[in-house]
C-alpha cells in the first residue's frame, strides 16, 4: 500500500443507521482519493444491487443495507 500525504477525516455518518458500508477509494499505485468512483454491492442471496458514489474526498456510504454477505466492485 502507497502512503498517503494526508489525513481524511470522516464524519460520523453511520450514527442513526442500524447498518452501515462506510469505506474509501484510492488508487492503488499512489494511494490518492478517487472522487465520483461507482460503488456497486452485490447481493450473494438475490439479484439486489446497491450503488454508491465517492465523494470529493473518495469515501462512499451505504446506510442500511439489508443483512447479508456483498461482492463490491468499484468503477472509476
Amino acid at each position: 500500500n502507497a502512503p498517503r500525504s494526508a489525513v481524511t477525516l470522516v464524519r460520523s455518518q453511520c450514527v442513526n443507521t442500524t447498518r452501515c458500508v462506510l469505506g474509501f477509494v484510492h488508487a492503488a499505485e499512489s494511494g490518492a482519493a478517487l472522487p465520483g468512483a461507482v460503488v456497486f454491492l452485490q447481493s450473494d442471496s438475490d439479484s439486489a444491487m446497491l450503488v454508491a458514489k465517492s465523494d470529493e474526498q473518495g469515501v462512499f456510504l451505504v446506510q442500511d443495507p439489508p443483512a447479508g454477505r456483498y461482492r463490491l466492485s468499484v468503477f472509476q
